[in-house]
């Protein structure tokens, strides 16, 4: 009679597990309680234990994309969801999506929106937009709340885009303003007028509350300076003709140059605004004091 087969402790089920998808790794925890509980000696059980494995493998900034208290095998999942390519998956009427759901175009007068679907609750994210055509308009380009629904139509019977809603920060293809609530805002001191073939690109910082962009990798500043919260989703308003594409990017260090830049335009802008005043205005404008008004964003 032979010999009984060696046992295979759980460091081999384990390197198996570090190499499972989300699924598999699933399937492996109710396969055998042996897989799924934890032993007295570990804090964690074989299938976990994968997880965290995968997730560790991953930068620091990818990791950062979920919560640190959820458990190793939803924040595996959370974060395959996260890294797959970016994507349109709600689109208003009139809207194509193309390109594997990177690129929206809109056909007719009416602005409508695309939104990704995947939604950003923590951590730090770029995202790149290429403007293929501005239209006869133009569009918007940012992030917004998830309970916007693409094609709501506002007062008037007109589809409210993203840039009209209390969740929404857009920028304006067109001029570089910030579009919010209905709102237009100017929050640097310079005039943008994006070309078609160029790259727009946002840095979402979720653990600053920022909303940065940048022009042909050049940054121009802090569109939104603070209180930006998650979950939030990328989203694109468009007119009539006009097609973006939106990719992810490697998020770029920001460096103390680049907030000491943000600071000195930021000041600018609060000193154009204060000259803009007349004299009526000027007693309010003094109680506040230069430092002390709301940020062009609004927190």
């Amino acid at each position: 009679m032979g010999s009984a087969p060696p046992f295979l402790g759980d460091d081999i089920f384990v390197l198996i597990a570090s190499h499972l998808d989300v699924r598999s790794l699933g399937r492996l925890a109710r396969a055998a309680a042996r897989f799924s509980v934890k032993e007295i000696t570990q804090r964690r059980s074989v299938a976990e234990e994968g997880a965290r494995r995968q997730v560790a493998a991953q930068s620091r900034v990818v990791q950062g994309w979920v919560c640190a208290g959820l458990p190793w095998l939803r924040r595996l999942a959370k974060l395959r969801t996260l890294l797959r390519p970016l994507a349109f998956t709600d689109c208003g009427p009139g809207v194509e999506l193309g390109e594997a759901g990177a690129l929206a175009r809109k056909d007719g007068c009416i602005q409508q929106s695309a939104v990704c679907g995947a939604e950003l609750t923590s951590g730090v994210h770029f995202a790149r937009f290429t403007i293929r055509d501005l239209g006869t308009d133009g569009g918007f380009l940012g992030v917004v709340g998830p309970s916007f629904r693409v094609g709501f139509p506002a007062i008037g019977g007109a589809a409210a885009g993203a840039g009209a809603d209390p969740q929404g920060w857009m920028f304006d293809v067109r001029d570089g303003e910030l579009r919010h609530a209905g709102d237009y805002i100017s929050w640097m001191p310079e005039v943008i007028r994006p070309a078609q073939g160029d790259e727009i690109a946002l840095l979402l910082d979720l653990e600053a509350g920022t909303l940065a962009v940048y022009h042909e990798g050049r940054r121009l500043g802090l569109m939104v300076r603070g209180g930006l919260t998650g979950p939030l989703r990328w989203a694109v308003d468009l007119w009539d003709g006009a097609a973006l594409l939106i990719q992810r990017g490697d998020a770029p260090p920001v460096t103390a140059a680049d907030r000491e830049d943000d600071e000195r335009k930021h000041a600018e802008v609060l000193a154009m605004a204060s000259d803009e005043f007349d004299s009526e205005d000027e007693a309010e404008f003094g109680q506040w004091g230069a430092q002390e008004l709301p940020p062009p964003a609004g927190r």
